[in-house]
C-alpha cells in the first residue's frame, strides 16, 4: 500500500467506499501546526449536505443543477432518505394538483416510465399517488447523481467536527465509518439535511428536542410548562406523587414487507393426463397466475396430479372449482395400499371445495385423480392447507377381531374422520354401521367403496366395533385425526336486546359426568374485566371468585383455573359484566368448561411454587400459561432466549393463568416456571411448524428448503439419543441470491436433539447443510423465531385484510401503503419466487407501518441509540407474528368466510426479505424516526402555520350552528368555522400541507398505572390547567390546511452559513408532525437549494436576504421561474403557465386566494386555497386590458392574433368548443364555476400576460415588464 501515490490510493479509496463524482478539489495536507492528526485529503467545493435524506438529495440536485459543486455526506451506505434508509417508499402526498412539481413530479414520471404501467411505482397506494419498493427510489436518485459530476458522494461518511471563525463554518472533518480515514471539506455553505439532526453535537449547534410549551411556542395544543416539567422531571404536591418520565421524541418504527400470494396453503396443479384427446384450454381464467385450466370434452376423462408437499402434515385438501356441479376424485396411498373414492356435490359459484382432511407424507406421496361423468368437468388443481397437526392416521386392515383395539400415538383426545372402504362395489347403501368405545354412529357414503364418519372424537386408546353386516364388506379401515376438539361445555350469556338494553349478570346451573380435573375457560374478542364465580349451589358456598381482563381472543382456549369437580354435586356458574355498555356485550364472552385431559394440555403443580413440565408426548407448539401467588413468574428452560421468554412474566391476576409466551416442546425438553404455582401448556396448531426427515450419512445432511415460506426460522434436529456435549454441531444455510450471504447456525445438544442458537433468514431460494450430524439424527423440524408474545394483547389492526371493500371500513391493509399491486404481480412487473405460486387474488405487496408496531417510548436524548433500533425491530416482528398466527379474524367485518373461503386468512401472506436496499434482512438499515433534534433558526414553523381554527362551543354555544361551522368534533364540543382567515407567509418558499400526525409516546403499562400518565393528566386537568384532551400526550383535535414553508425556518439562528435540507428545520414539535413526510421534506430540500444558489449568485447571506425585501421579492420570483409552488392554490395545476402568474401575483400582494372549506371534509383535506374570480385585482386591470388588445407583445406560445380571436366579444357567446381550448391553453380545469366566472373577469387577461412574458424579463414593480 506504501508504494502507491497518495492520489491514487485515495482514488482507490473513494472507489472502495462509494464515493461518486469528482468534480472537486482536492489537496492533499501537510501536518497541522500544532502536531496533531490531520487528515491527509483536504475536498473544496461550494456547499456540504450533511446527510442522504430526501431533503439532501434535493438540496444537492438543485445546487447542482446550477453549476455548483457539492460534497454529498451520509453515514448510511444508501441514499434516498427515510424513503430508502426506513423502507417508506410510499409517499403520503394528499394528491393535491399543486404538489406535483419539481423533484417529486420528476420522480413520479421516472418512475412510470421505468415500470410503463401508467402508474408512478408499481405500488396502487391510498396515501398518495406514489409509491414503489424502495430500490426504485434509491434508483432514481442515483441516475439524477451520475447526471451532476458536480456531486461528490460519500457513503458511509461520518461528520466528526465542525471548524467555525467567529458564527462562520469554514470546514468540517468527515470520517469513512470503514476504513476510518478522514477528510477534511472546505465550504462555502454547510447544509443540514440527516434525518435526526445528529450532527447537532458535534457541530456545537443549538436545537430542540422533544416537547415544546406553550408559553414558548404560543400553539394552543401545546404542553403548559409546568405539565410538561412535571411529565419530565415528576411531581410532589402533597399526597400526591407522580414519577418523571423523562423528555421525549415520538414514536419510531421499523416496517417490514408483506406479500399476498391470494390464498392460504400450496398449489399443485394437474400434473398428467391419462388421454390428452379428452381435455382442451376451457374459456374459464385461470385462479393462479399464468395458471391452466382444463375442461372435459367427453366422459370418463382423468386428470391426475401427486400431492408432494415439502414437508409431512396433516392438510386440508380444497379443490379449485371452476363453475362444476359435482366432482368426483380417487386419492391413493401406496404404502399401505388404500384407495379413498371422493364424490362431491357443490354450489357451482363455490370457488373452494373440502375434498377432506388428510395426512400427506412426501416420503409416501398419494395420487389424486379426477374422472368426468360427463363432458365439461373444468380441473386446475388443489390446495393444500397446513393444520399443523402431524399426526399420522391409524389404519386398520382386515380380518379385523371382534374388539378392534386402537393404539394411536399424539394427543390424547384428537377429532378424526374415520373412512371405511368395502370391498363391495355393487353395495348402494348409504349408510354402515360402527362403535367406537361404546357409542354407535353411522358412517355415510362419500363415494364408491367408501364411507366417512366425520369428526368422531377419538382417544389415544380405546376400542372399534363392527356389526357383522358392516364386518362383511369392510377391508380397511382410515382413522384420520384432523384437529383438537373443540370445549364440549360452552355457557355463552345472551346478547342485550338490539343492543340497547344494559348487560345482566348471567347464571348456569350444572353437575360433571365424573369426578376429576376441569379446566374453566373464557373466550371474547373484547378486552375488557369480567368477574366471574363459580357456586356450589345447594350448599349456597363460593368455591371461585375471579375479576379477569381476557386477553387473547385467537387462542384455542385461554385457562382460568383447573378446578377440582365432583359427580353429583350442583353447581352455578356466574358470569357479571364490569360494563353497563351493550355495545360492549353484543357479543358476549363465552366461558368453557372441560376435563383437563381433553383438552390435551400438559399440566403441572407445585407446592414449592417452582412448576414444571418434563415430559411432551407430541413435538409442536405451544401456549404457555402460569399462575401462582408471585407477582411474577420466570420460566427456565434452555429454550428460553429462543422463545421470547426472557424476563419476569407479571401476573395480571394470582387467582388465574396468565400467558407466559409460546414455545415450541420437543419430546427432550423440559422447564420450570419460577414463581408459578401452576403452569399449563396448552397446543397451538394455529402456528405454523414443518416436519420434516434427514438421512445423516457420513455424519452430514443436505436440505433443501425451497418448500419454507421466506422468513426468520428456528431449527431442531432430533433423533433417538443424546448427542456428545462435547462435539460441535453447526448448520450452514446457503443462498442461491448473490445478495444474501450464507449464515452458519451453531448447533447445541439438549438431550435427544439439536437446537440453533439463532434463527436463520430464508429468502426463498436456500438449502441447509448440516454436518456432524448424530448418526440417529432423523427429524428436523423448523418453526418461525418466536417474539416475546406477553404484551401482544395490545396490538391491534383495524383495517382489513382482503381486497374486497366493505362498507364504512378503513382503508385496507394492503391498500394503505400497497408498493406492489395486484395487477403489477398478475402481469408480470413483479416476479416473485416464493414457495408456491400466485392466484390472482393476490393484493401484491405493502409496507407494514401500523400504530401497532410503532416501538416507544423513546427518550429525547438517544434517539439514535441501538437500543432503540433493536427494540423496535423487535416489536415489529412481534406484530407480525400476532398478525399471521394471534390475530382474531372478525369474519363480517373482514367480508369472508373463514371454512370456506381460503383467502380469509392471514396466512396467504408471507414476508418479503431483503426488499429494503443495503439489507438482507425484513427490516431496513435503518427505522423510521417520526421526530429527531430540531434547528434553531430565524423563524419557525408552527402549529398555527398548519391548522385552521376550532371554536369551542362550550365557550361559545352561539358560534357553533350548522350554518357558521363545516362540522363538528368531539361530539359537537368543537366547531370547524365555515370563514376562515386566509394567512399566506410573506416569506414562502414552497407550498406545504399535511395533517399534525403525532404517535404514541408512553407504553399502556405507564399510562394506566395506579401513579400513571392518565392520573397525572386528570390530575392537572381537576385543576383546570389542561383544558380537554388536545395536546401531544392526548389526541390532538386539529385541522390541517394547506401552507407555505417560511423561509426564515431554514436559516440558522447562530451560524451564518448554516441552512436546514429535512425536517430537522425549524419548527415545533406539533409543526414537525406534518412537515416530516417525504413529499414536504423534498419541497424543503429544493427550497434550502435554491436558496443557496441565489446567495451564492448575489454574493449575500441567507439571513441578509430574509431581511432585505428586494433580494426576498427576487428570490421568490426566481423560485417561481423555477417551477416552485410556493403557495398552494388547489385549483391550478401545478405546470401550466396559469398557476405561475397566480404565484407571481400572490407575491407581490396583487392576488389574495380564497380559503374554501371540501366537502367532504376530513382532517387533512378540510379547506383549500383558491383563486378568487369575484373579487378584482387592482385598478390596473383596466390599463393592462387595453395594452394587451392594443400592442404586438411578444408572447411566446400564443399570438396576440388568438388572444383576441379567443376573447372578442362576451365570453358568455363563446363556443364551447373556444372555452375548452382557452381553459386547455390556460391550464385551467375542464369544467367547474370557478372557471367559467375567470372567462368573465379582466384580471384574467393579466394573469395570462404575466405568465406568457417571461421573455421580457421580471420587475418587481405592479408588473409591466
Amino acid at each position: 500500500m506504501s508504494r502507491l501515490p497518495r492520489f491514487t490510493f485515495f482514488l482507490a479509496l473513494l472507489a472502495l467506499t462509494g464515493v461518486i463524482g469528482a468534480a472537486i478539489f482536492i489537496r492533499f495536507n501537510k501536518s497541522e501546526p500544532n502536531g496533531a492528526a490531520s487528515p491527509k485529503i483536504t475536498i473544496e467545493a461550494d456547499a456540504l449536505v450533511l446527510g442522504g435524506s430526501l431533503g439532501g438529495l434535493s438540496a444537492a440536485i438543485v445546487l447542482a443543477e446550477a453549476g455548483r459543486t457539492v460534497i454529498l455526506a451520509t453515514e448510511n451506505s444508501v441514499i434516498g432518505g427515510q424513503a430508502v434508509e426506513s423502507g417508506i417508499s410510499a409517499f403520503d402526498d394528499l394528491d393535491n394538483p399543486w404538489e406535483h412539481w419539481g423533484l417529486y413530479g420528476e420522480l413520479k414520471d421516472y418512475l412510470r416510465s421505468k415500470h410503463n404501467n401508467g402508474k408512478a411505482g408499481l405500488g396502487s397506494p391510498r396515501v398518495g399517488a406514489m409509491a414503489s419498493p424502495a430500490q426504485d427510489i434509491e434508483d432514481f436518485f442515483l441516475k439524477k447523481i451520475s447526471e451532476y459530476p458536480r456531486i461528490t458522494l460519500l457513503r458511509r461518511h461520518r461528520f466528526v467536527e465542525g471548524r467555525k471563525e467567529k458564527n462562520t463554518f469554514k470546514e468540517a472533518i468527515l470520517e469513512d465509518m470503514v476504513t476510518q480515514q478522514t477528510v477534511r471539506v472546505r465550504f462555502s455553505y454547510l447544509v443540514g439535511a440527516t434525518a435526526i439532526g445528529n450532527y447537532f453535537k458535534p457541530a456545537d449547534e443549538p436545537f430542540d428536542v422533544g416537547f415544546d410549551t406553550k408559553e414558548e411556542t404560543q400553539e394552543p395544543n401545546a404542553l403548559p410548562a409546568v405539565v410538561r416539567d412535571a411529565f419530565v422531571n415528576g411531581l410532589q404536591d402533597g399526597k400526591t406523587q407522580f414519577p418523571g418520565w423523562g423528555n421525549r421524541v415520538q414514536a419510531v418504527s421499523s416496517p417490514f414487507i408483506l406479500f399476498d400470494k391470494g390464498y392460504a396453503g400450496d398449489f399443485f396443479p394437474i400434473d398428467r393426463l391419462q388421454d390428452k384427446e379428452c381435455w382442451s384450454p376451457a374459456a374459464a381464467e385461470s385462479f393462479i397466475v399464468n395458471g391452466t385450466v382444463l375442461q372435459a370434452t367427453k366422459s370418463a376423462c382423468t386428470a391426475e396430479m401427486t400431492l408432494l408437499p415439502g414437508f409431512s402434515d396433516t392438510y386440508d385438501l380444497y379443490f379449485i372449482n371452476h363453475g362444476n356441479r359435482s366432482v368426483d376424485a380417487v386419492i391413493h396411498w401406496p404404502s399401505p395400499d388404500i384407495t379413498l373414492h371422493l364424490s362431491k356435490t357443490m354450489d357451482e359459484r363455490e370457488r373452494f371445495v373440502k375434498m377432506g382432511t388428510f395426512f400427506i407424507d412426501p416420503l409416501n406421496a398419494p395420487s389424486l385423480s379426477f374422472s368426468s361423468q360427463t363432458s365439461g368437468l373444468s380441473v386446475e388443481g388443489m390446495i393444500l392447507v397446513k393444520t399443523n397437526l402431524h399426526h399420522a392416521p391409524v389404519v386398520i386392515s382386515a380380518p379385523f377381531a371382534e374388539k378392534i383395539a386402537i393404539e394411536r400415538p399424539g394427543f390424547p383426545f384428537v377429532a378424526s374422520d374415520v373412512y371405511l372402504i368395502s370391498s363391495d362395489e355393487t353395495s348402494t347403501g348409504s349408510a354402515l354401521q360402527i362403535s367406537i368405545g361404546d357409542v354407535p354412529y353411522s358412517a355415510t357414503r362419500e363415494g364408491k367403496h367408501t364411507y366417512l364418519l366425520r369428526g368422531v372424537i377419538i382417544q389415544s386408546t380405546g376400542t372399534i366395533l363392527l356389526p357383522p353386516e358392516t364386518k362383511k364388506t369392510v377391508t380397511n379401515i382410515l382413522i384420520v385425526p384432523t384437529g383438537l376438539p373443540d370445549p364440549r361445555s360452552v355457557f355463552r350469556p345472551p346478547s342485550p336486546s338490539g343492543g340497547k338494553n344494559k348487560p345482566e349478570k348471567t347464571s348456569w346451573d350444572f353437575t360433571v359426568a365424573e369426578s376429576g380435573d376441569y379446566v374453566l375457560g373464557v373466550h371474547w374478542q373484547q378486552k375488557r374485566w369480567i368477574k366471574i364465580a363459580l357456586w356450589e349451589s345447594r350448599a349456597n358456598k363460593e368455591i371461585l371468585a375471579l375479576g379477569v381482563q381476557p386477553r387473547y381472543p385467537n387462542r384455542t382456549v385461554q385457562p382460568l383455573r383447573v378446578l377440582r369437580l365432583t359427580a353429583g354435586t350442583f353447581y352455578r356458574l356466574e358470569l357479571d359484566p364490569f360494563t353497563n355498555s351493550a355495545a360492549d356485550w353484543e357479543t358476549p364472552p363465552a366461558l368453557s368448561l372441560e376435563t383437563l385431559a381433553s383438552t390435551n394440555a400438559l399440566y403441572s403443580q407445585s407446592d414449592q411454587n417452582n412448576a414444571s413440565i418434563k415430559q411432551v408426548p407430541v413435538p409442536g407448539m405451544y401456549d404457555l400459561w402460569v399462575r401462582g401467588p408471585s407477582a411474577s413468574v420466570k420460566v427456565l428452560s434452555p429454550l428460553s432466549s429462543m422463545w421470547g421468554l426472557q424476563g419476569d412474566i407479571k401476573l395480571q391476576s394470582p387467582n388465574a393463568f396468565v400467558y407466559a409466551g409460546t414455545a415450541f416442546l420437543h419430546t427432550s425438553y423440559s422447564l420450570t416456571a419460577n414463581g408459578a404455582s401452576e403452569v399449563m401448556a396448552i397446543p397451538s396448531l394455529q402456528t405454523d411448524t414443518y416436519h420434516g426427515k434427514i438421512a445423516a450419512r457420513s455424519g452430514s445432511a443436505t436440505v433443501d428448503l425451497a418448500s419454507l415460506p421466506p422468513g426468520r426460522w428456528s431449527v431442531v434436529v432430533g433423533g433417538s439419543k443424546t448427542p456428545d456435549a462435547n462435539s460441535s454441531f453447526a448448520a450452514v444455510v446457503q443462498h442461491d441470491d448473490a445478495d444474501f450471504a450464507d449464515q452458519t447456525i451453531p448447533l447445541f445438544p439438549s438431550l435427544a436433539s439439536l437446537i440453533a442458537k439463532s434463527p436463520f433468514l430464508h429468502q426463498g431460494l436456500s438449502k441447509m447443510i448440516m454436518a456432524k450430524l448424530p448418526s440417529d439424527a432423523e427429524d428436523i423440524w423448523y418453526f418461525e423465531e418466536i417474539p416475546n408474545l406477553i404484551d401482544s394483547w395490545q396490538f391491534g389492526l383495524n383495517r382489513m385484510m382482503i381486497g374486497r371493500p366493505v362498507k364504512g371500513a378503513p382503508a385496507g391493509l394492503f391498500h394503505l401503503r400497497n408498493i406492489v399491486s395486484s395487477g403489477s404481480v398478475i402481469s408480470g412487473l413483479f416476479p416473485i419466487d416464493i414457495h408456491s405460486p400466485v392466484a390472482r387474488s393476490t393484493m401484491g405487496a405493502t409496507i407494514i407501518a401500523e400504530p401497532s408496531n410503532d416501538y416507544f417510548p423513546v427518550p429525547a436524548d438517544s434517539v439514535e441509540s441501538s437500543d432503540i433500533v433493536d427494540g423496535s425491530r423487535k416489536r415489529s416482528y412481534q406484530f407480525y407474528y400476532w398478525m399471521k398466527y394471534i390475530m382474531p379474524i372478525d369474519h363480517s367485518f373482514f367480508d369472508c368466510d373463514a371454512e370456506r373461503d381460503l383467502t380469509c386468512s392471514m396466512k396467504r401472506v408471507t414476508l418479503l426479505l431483503g426488499m429494503f436496499p443495503g439489507s438482507s434482512d425484513l427490516f431496513a438499515t435503518k427505522p423510521y424516526y417520526r421526530e429527531g433534534r430540531r434547528a434553531k433558526t430565524l423563524d419557525q414553523m408552527t402549529e398555527m402555520d398548519l391548522t385552521l381554527a376550532l371554536e369551542s362551543c362550550t365557550e361559545n354555544p352561539n358560534a357553533c350552528n350548522d350554518a357558521a361551522c363545516v362540522s363538528f368534533v368531539e361530539n359537537r364540543q368543537y366547531c370547524l368555522k365555515r370563514n376562515q382567515e386566509a394567512q399566506l407567509s410573506q416569506r414562502a418558499v414552497a407550498a406545504v400541507h399535511y395533517s399534525i400526525d403525532l404517535h404514541q409516546y408512553y407504553t399502556l403499562d405507564e399510562f394506566y398505572g395506579t401513579k400513571g400518565i392518565s392520573a397525572f393528566l386528570q390530575y392537572f386537568t381537576d385543576k383546570g390547567i389542561l383544558n380537554g384532551n388536545s395536546h401531544p400526550l392526548g389526541r390532538l383535535l386539529v385541522f390541517a390546511r394547506p401552507s407555505s414553508l417560511k423561509l426564515g425556518s431554514l436559516i440558522s439562528r447562530e451560524t451564518e452559513n448554516l441552512v436546514f435540507a429535512s425536517n430537522i428545520l425549524g419548527a415545533t414539535q406539533l409543526a414537525n408532525g406534518a412537515l416530516r413526510i417525504h413529499i414536504n421534506e423534498m419541497a424543503i430540500g429544493q427550497a434550502a437549494g435554491h436558496l443557496l444558489v441565489y446567495c451564492l449568485r448575489e454574493g449575500v447571506s441567507p439571513a441578509q436576504l430574509l431581511k432585505d425585501p428586494v433580494h426576498l421579492r427576487a428570490f421568490q420570483h426566481a423560485l417561481i421561474e423555477k417551477k416552485v409552488i410556493i403557495y398552494p392554490i388547489r385549483d391550478m395545476n401545478a405546470d401550466s403557465v396559469l398557476s405561475r402568474a397566480v404565484q407571481h401575483l400572490i407575491v407581490d400582494g396583487l392576488l389574495q386566494p380564497k380559503l374554501v372549506p371540501l366537502q367532504p371534509s376530513s382532517a387533512y383535506h378540510a379547506f383549500q386555497f383558491i383563486v378568487d374570480a369575484e373579487k378584482p385585482l387592482s385598478a390596473s386591470d383596466a390599463p393592462l386590458l387595453k395594452a394587451i388588445w392594443q400592442k404586438d407583445l411578444p408572447i411566446e406560445t400564443m399570438e396576440p392574433a388568438t388572444i383576441l380571436s379567443l376573447f372578442a366579444g362576451d365570453p358568455d357567446q363563446m363556443s364551447e368548443q373556444r372555452k375548452q381550448q382557452l381553459l386547455s391553453q390556460i391550464g385551467l380545469p375542464q369544467s367547474g364555476s370557478t372557471a367559467e366566472v375567470l372567462l368573465k373577469k379582466s384580471h384574467l387577461f393579466r394573469l395570462i400576460y404575466l405568465a406568457k412574458a417571461k421573455e421580457l424579463g421580471w420587475t418587481n414593480d405592479a408588473g409591466t415588464p
